[in-house]
């Protein structure tokens, strides 16, 4: 649709994952590098340095959640090194409320839970 437009001479600005190719202009809402060191950061205070964790991200393919991921895993090895990632996954597409459950989990949610080490 907004290749369509771009084609037709209609100015696009894109936000929050609209692919390139898609848009004319891009506002992005914060360094990729920095949400990722927030969200670490902030895990790493919650569960300590040697918990483990698991992210569900919207979808694999959209590009800042998958920018965002690449930077966590980066600045997790820089400066969590001990913390455990355990899987990345993409909820389930289903029509049941409230919540989508992962489309594969091999830990339980005892594996997720703040490290009693700390």
């Amino acid at each position: 649709m907004l290749k369509k437009a771009l084609s037709k001479g209609i100015l696009v600005v894109g936000y929050d994952g609209t692919p390139p190719g898609a848009r004319q202009w891009f506002v992005n809402q914060a360094q990729f590098n920095g949400i990722a060191k927030s969200l670490m950061d902030s895990m790493a205070k919650e569960i300590g340095e040697t918990g483990s964790f698991a992210i569900v991200t919207s979808t694999f393919t959209t590009p800042n959640q998958a920018r965002w991921i690449a930077e966590m895993s980066a600045y997790a090895a820089k400066c969590h090194p001990k913390m455990k990632w355990l899987e990345t996954v993409e909820p389930r597409r289903t029509t049941s409320f409230p919540s989508p459950r992962p489309t594969r989990s091999s830990t339980s949610t005892a594996e997720i839970s703040r490290d009693s080490s700390e």
